[in-house]
């Protein structure tokens, strides 16, 4: 290379500062209250289908309850009556749906119907080879217990194949119940309805109801057992009247509420809490049968 030949300079590489991440804006989140659900027994199509089941309508709204129990977010409740007959029961009255929440203390009301639990035989090879089989096929509905208000409907199917008979022998839910090929299918349905229940009811507040007022102080049917804690702070609703929001197809919207005012929580028992009234609230003539619910929280992601 000539000695007067000079290399061009290669220019600095530039290296622009990351922006700043910008927290995210804060999101409202509803406190981890433990709802109360009432669960009736389940109604069956055709009885005849499972008479080889022990107990059916009591055993699967129990364990369906057991899940969701155990889940940590819901207290329950268990009737042993129907909604409806028991047996092809029409859709039961919103009064019906009301008194079964309010004698058993529960925001909400769980039922459900054994639409199918037929057993049949699939031939094979020009019928020289038959293997036995069976559907099962249960709908699960949810209330508001408010207002009677339908909130959802799941219905779930399975087919179970050769040892399709259970025994009444074999109580519904025991590890014996849950060891044959049913027991297992049916299982497997009850987690699925269980998640399903979980996912209609995280994003509905928790309601209360208040029970007694005195001097600007409220006691509600709500505690430490729906994990309620002395600081907390929630609105109260008067219902409008008795008469709820309907399509014009009778289908129910819910209650027509307004807002009160507000009550700091105080005292906590397990079942029943004791809380002071806001100023508003007091002048509003809060009255036992009010309503009290929880309120989305702000809060920042990330922290």
């Amino acid at each position: 290379m000539p000695a007067d030949t000079v290399k061009p300079a290669v220019p600095a590489v530039q290296v622009m500062p990351e922006p700043a991440m910008e927290p995210e804006p804060p999101k409202p989140v509803l406190p981890p209250y433990k709802k109360k659900i009432v669960a009736s027994a389940f109604n069956i199509d055709a009885p005849g289908q499972v008479e080889d089941i022990n107990d059916i309508a009591n055993g699967l709204p129990r364990e369906l309850l057991d899940r969701l129990q155990r889940s940590g977010k819901f207290l329950v409740r268990r009737a042993d009556s129907f909604l409806g007959t028991g047996v092809r029961g029409e859709t039961p009255s919103l009064k019906m749906i009301r008194e079964l929440a309010d004698t058993n203390d529960s925001q909400f009301v769980l039922s459900g119907t054994i639409r199918n639990a037929e057993r049949s035989v699939e031939k094979k090879y020009l019928g020289l080879w038959n293997t036995n089989q069976r559907d099962i096929d249960i709908e699960l509905t949810l209330y508001d217990g408010g207002s009677g208000s339908l909130i959802a409907t799941h219905r779930v199917e399975k087919r179970v194949k050769d040892d399709v008979l259970v025994g009444r022998e074999k109580t519904f839910g025991s590890k014996n119940f849950f060891s044959t090929k049913l027991g297992k299918a049916i299982d497997g349905m009850l987690d699925e309805l269980a998640d399903e229940v979980d996912m209609d009811l995280g994003q509905i507040p928790l309601s209360a109801k208040v029970l007694r007022v005195n001097n600007g102080q409220v006691m509600l049917d709500a505690g430490a057992s729906s994990a309620i804690a002395a600081g907390d702070v929630l609105a109260v609703y008067r219902v409008k009247n008795e008469m709820p929001l309907t399509t014009a197809q009778q289908a129910v919207f819910g209650m027509p509420e307004m807002r009160v005012g507000t009550v700091a929580i105080a005292q906590v028992q397990p079942l029943f809490s004791v809380g002071q009234l806001s100023a508003d609230a007091r002048s509003g003539d809060v009255r036992p049968g009010d309503i009290v619910r929880s309120e989305p929280r702000m809060e920042v992601q990330g922290q």
